[in-house]
């Protein structure tokens, strides 16, 4: 068993998001799970993962998932999204509160 804290785990700004977004990571192995918050109008790069597919589990606000430009949805508290593997996402916080999600990501098997 091993606990992390609120003031533990590496914090980090991940690749093609906006600089003010923040991860804080929680466990980093085979699979990476990490908390991640979009402050307000923050947002990230269209992307996709050829071999990593991710599960977000809002804990707190609302963000928009896009692809291609376009709004697939917006989720809040308590809302989940599962993105495989090769499928493009992007997404944005447009609202005036901060947006905060659990993150898991994991190879594609």
């Amino acid at each position: 068993m091993k606990f992390i804290m609120a003031e533990e785990g590496k914090i980090y700004t991940p690749a093609g998001h906006d600089a003010s977004v923040m991860s804080r990571s929680i466990y980093k192995g085979e699979v990476d799970i990490h908390v991640t918050s979009f402050p307000a109008g923050a947002g990230m790069e269209e992307e996709l993962h050829e071999d990593l597919s991710h599960v977000f589990l809002m804990l707190k606000g609302s963000m928009e998932v896009l692809q291609k430009g376009e709004l697939i949805k917006r989720l809040k508290a308590n809302d989940a999204v599962y993105i495989p593997a090769g499928e493009l996402h992007e997404i944005q916080n447009n609202e005036e509160e901060e947006a905060v999600f659990l993150a898991v990501t994991f190879p594609n098997r």
